[in-house]
C-alpha cells in the first residue's frame, strides 16, 4: 500500500508542471533558475609599508703607514 501511495505521489509531482494545449500537445513548465555568471571585484587591503633612514656607526680599521727610515 505504501509503494502504491509513493508511486501515485511521484506521478502527481512529475505532472504538476505539465498541461495540455488546445491542439492536444503537452506543454511542460520548468522553474526558472537565475545563474549569475561573471566576475566580481573584491578589494583587498594590504598593510602599509614605510621606511625610515637608519644611521649605523661602524668602527673601521685605520692603517697607518710605517714611519720613514
Amino acid at each position: 500500500m505504501r509503494t502504491l501511495a509513493a508511486a501515485l505521489a511521484l506521478l502527481v509531482l512529475s505532472t504538476a508542471g505539465c498541461k495540455r494545449t488546445a491542439d492536444g500537445k503537452t506543454e511542460v513548465t520548468l522553474p526558472t533558475v537565475d545563474i549569475d555568471v561573471g566576475t566580481k571585484k573584491d578589494t583587498v587591503s594590504t598593510p602599509g609599508l614605510t621606511t625610515k633612514p637608519e644611521t649605523v656607526i661602524v668602527n673601521k680599521p685605520v692603517i697607518t703607514p710605517p714611519p720613514p727610515q
